[in-house]
Protein backbone atom coordinates (compact mmCIF):
# COMPACT_ATOMS: atom_id res chain seq x y z
CA UNK A 1 0.00 0.00 0.00
CA UNK A 2 1.56 3.48 -0.75
CA UNK A 3 0.63 6.24 2.05
CA UNK A 4 -0.47 8.78 -0.65
CA UNK A 5 -3.41 6.37 -1.38
CA UNK A 6 -4.40 5.28 2.28
CA UNK A 7 -7.65 7.78 2.27
CA UNK A 8 -8.45 6.72 -1.41
CA UNK A 9 -12.04 5.65 -1.61
CA UNK A 10 -12.28 2.73 -3.68
CA UNK A 11 -15.89 1.60 -2.23
CA UNK A 12 -18.71 2.37 0.16
CA UNK A 13 -17.01 0.40 2.40
CA UNK A 14 -13.85 2.07 2.43
CA UNK A 15 -15.12 5.21 3.52
CA UNK A 16 -14.17 5.41 7.35
CA UNK A 17 -11.37 5.06 9.19
CA UNK A 18 -10.83 3.37 12.95
CA UNK A 19 -10.00 5.46 16.01
CA UNK A 20 -8.79 3.55 19.21
CA UNK A 21 -8.62 6.74 22.02
CA UNK A 22 -7.21 4.89 25.47
CA UNK A 23 -8.97 1.24 24.13
CA UNK A 24 -12.24 2.90 22.75
CA UNK A 25 -12.43 2.11 19.72
CA UNK A 26 -14.75 4.22 16.91
CA UNK A 27 -15.06 3.75 13.00
CA UNK A 28 -15.67 7.07 11.98
CA UNK A 29 -16.80 8.09 8.53
CA UNK A 30 -14.14 10.45 6.34
CA UNK A 31 -17.59 12.55 5.56
CA UNK A 32 -17.91 13.71 9.11
CA UNK A 33 -14.03 14.20 9.16
CA UNK A 34 -13.86 16.45 6.33
CA UNK A 35 -16.21 19.05 7.78
CA UNK A 36 -13.35 19.81 9.95
CA UNK A 37 -10.36 19.52 7.95
CA UNK A 38 -8.01 21.14 10.57
CA UNK A 39 -8.63 18.95 13.44
CA UNK A 40 -6.42 16.19 14.24
CA UNK A 41 -8.53 13.79 12.96
CA UNK A 42 -9.50 15.96 9.65
CA UNK A 43 -5.75 16.09 9.26
CA UNK A 44 -5.13 12.55 9.08
CA UNK A 45 -7.32 12.19 5.81
CA UNK A 46 -4.42 14.51 3.93
CA UNK A 47 -1.91 12.38 5.56
CA UNK A 48 0.98 11.12 2.05
CA UNK A 49 3.47 9.01 4.59
CA UNK A 50 3.39 7.09 7.63
CA UNK A 51 5.73 9.84 9.28
CA UNK A 52 3.04 12.58 9.11
CA UNK A 53 0.65 10.11 10.51
CA UNK A 54 2.49 9.44 13.63
CA UNK A 55 3.10 12.96 13.76
CA UNK A 56 -1.32 13.30 14.41
CA UNK A 57 -1.59 9.61 15.97
CA UNK A 58 0.33 7.31 18.85
CA UNK A 59 0.84 4.61 16.52
CA UNK A 60 -1.33 3.30 13.27
CA UNK A 61 -1.95 0.00 11.84
CA UNK A 62 -2.25 0.49 8.48
CA UNK A 63 -3.71 -3.35 7.45
CA UNK A 64 -6.20 -2.43 9.62
CA UNK A 65 -6.58 1.34 8.99
CA UNK A 66 -6.65 2.03 12.56
CA UNK A 67 -5.23 4.86 14.39
CA UNK A 68 -3.96 5.18 18.20
CA UNK A 69 -4.37 8.11 20.72
CA UNK A 70 -2.97 7.45 24.10
CA UNK A 71 -5.82 10.14 25.45
CA UNK A 72 -8.62 9.74 27.63
CA UNK A 73 -11.23 7.82 26.00
CA UNK A 74 -13.97 10.25 28.70
CA UNK A 75 -12.97 13.14 26.80
CA UNK A 76 -12.99 11.72 23.36
CA UNK A 77 -16.93 10.81 23.78
CA UNK A 78 -17.20 15.01 24.20
CA UNK A 79 -15.05 14.89 20.52
CA UNK A 80 -17.08 12.63 18.88
CA UNK A 81 -19.97 14.54 19.62
CA UNK A 82 -18.62 17.89 18.33
CA UNK A 83 -17.81 15.80 15.36
CA UNK A 84 -21.34 15.17 15.15
CA UNK A 85 -22.68 18.62 16.07
CA UNK A 86 -19.98 20.95 15.10
CA UNK A 87 -20.03 21.94 18.70
CA UNK A 88 -18.08 20.94 22.04
CA UNK A 89 -19.54 21.03 25.48
CA UNK A 90 -17.39 21.25 28.79
CA UNK A 91 -16.49 17.79 30.00
CA UNK A 92 -18.08 16.82 33.49
CA UNK A 93 -15.29 16.17 36.20
CA UNK A 94 -12.48 17.51 33.81
CA UNK A 95 -10.49 20.53 35.05
CA UNK A 96 -10.83 23.72 32.88
CA UNK A 97 -7.38 23.56 31.87
CA UNK A 98 -7.15 19.40 31.22
CA UNK A 99 -10.59 20.71 28.85
CA UNK A 100 -8.35 23.29 27.18
CA UNK A 101 -5.46 21.17 26.19
CA UNK A 102 -7.83 18.35 25.15
CA UNK A 103 -9.42 20.72 22.73
CA UNK A 104 -6.13 22.33 21.45
CA UNK A 105 -4.90 18.63 21.27
CA UNK A 106 -8.00 17.42 19.12
CA UNK A 107 -7.70 20.23 16.97
CA UNK A 108 -10.54 21.93 18.19
CA UNK A 109 -11.12 25.64 18.23
CA UNK A 110 -12.71 27.35 21.13
CA UNK A 111 -15.03 29.25 19.37
CA UNK A 112 -16.92 25.65 18.36
CA UNK A 113 -17.90 25.73 22.47
CA UNK A 114 -22.02 25.55 22.41
CA UNK A 115 -23.54 28.73 24.11
CA UNK A 116 -24.45 26.54 26.42
CA UNK A 117 -21.20 26.28 28.28
CA UNK A 118 -19.34 29.43 26.76
CA UNK A 119 -20.27 31.40 30.12
CA UNK A 120 -19.34 28.38 32.69
CA UNK A 121 -16.22 27.70 30.58
CA UNK A 122 -15.20 31.77 30.50
CA UNK A 123 -15.75 31.96 34.63
CA UNK A 124 -13.51 28.83 35.01
CA UNK A 125 -11.22 30.45 32.95
CA UNK A 126 -10.96 33.56 34.95
CA UNK A 127 -10.63 31.27 38.43
CA UNK A 128 -7.84 29.53 36.99
CA UNK A 129 -6.22 31.97 36.13
CA UNK A 130 -6.71 34.11 39.18
CA UNK A 131 -4.77 30.99 40.99
CA UNK A 132 -1.99 30.54 39.42
CA UNK A 133 -1.38 34.39 39.31
CA UNK A 134 -2.00 33.59 43.00
CA UNK A 135 0.47 30.89 42.96
CA UNK A 136 2.70 32.67 40.77
CA UNK A 137 2.74 35.71 43.38
CA UNK A 138 3.69 33.52 46.60
CA UNK A 139 6.24 31.83 44.50
CA UNK A 140 7.80 35.44 43.35
CA UNK A 141 8.03 36.29 47.10
CA UNK A 142 9.22 32.94 48.07
CA UNK A 143 12.57 33.34 45.49
CA UNK A 144 12.84 36.64 45.06
CA UNK A 145 16.32 37.35 46.27
CA UNK A 146 17.26 34.49 43.96
CA UNK A 147 15.55 35.80 41.08
CA UNK A 148 18.62 37.03 38.77
CA UNK A 149 17.75 39.93 36.31
CA UNK A 150 17.57 37.38 33.28
CA UNK A 151 15.04 35.44 34.64
CA UNK A 152 12.76 38.79 34.76
CA UNK A 153 13.31 39.64 31.69
CA UNK A 154 12.32 36.56 30.31
CA UNK A 155 9.38 36.38 32.38
CA UNK A 156 8.50 39.75 30.81
CA UNK A 157 8.96 38.61 27.15
CA UNK A 158 6.81 35.35 27.39
CA UNK A 159 4.03 37.60 28.74
CA UNK A 160 4.23 40.05 25.79
CA UNK A 161 4.68 36.82 23.60
CA UNK A 162 1.68 35.73 24.40
CA UNK A 163 -0.42 39.50 25.12
CA UNK A 164 -3.42 39.88 22.97
CA UNK A 165 -3.97 36.00 22.81
CA UNK A 166 -6.07 33.71 24.15
CA UNK A 167 -5.49 32.74 26.94
CA UNK A 168 -2.49 34.71 27.37
CA UNK A 169 -2.17 34.89 31.42
CA UNK A 170 -2.10 31.25 31.30
CA UNK A 171 -0.14 30.23 28.40
CA UNK A 172 2.57 32.59 29.88
CA UNK A 173 2.50 30.49 33.49
CA UNK A 174 2.44 27.67 31.89
CA UNK A 175 5.87 28.64 29.91
CA UNK A 176 7.05 30.16 32.99
CA UNK A 177 6.75 27.06 35.08
CA UNK A 178 8.50 24.37 32.73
Amino acid sequence: MVYGQVFSQHSSGDCFINVNVGGFKQQMEHTVLQRFPQTRLGRLLCCSSKEAILDLCDDFSPSEMEFYFDRSPHFFCYVLNFYLTGKIHLADGLCVISFVQEIEYWGIKERHLDLCCSNKFYELMEVAGDKQWDQMSDEVQLHSSASSTEELSASEDNIEMFEGSWCADVRSNILDST
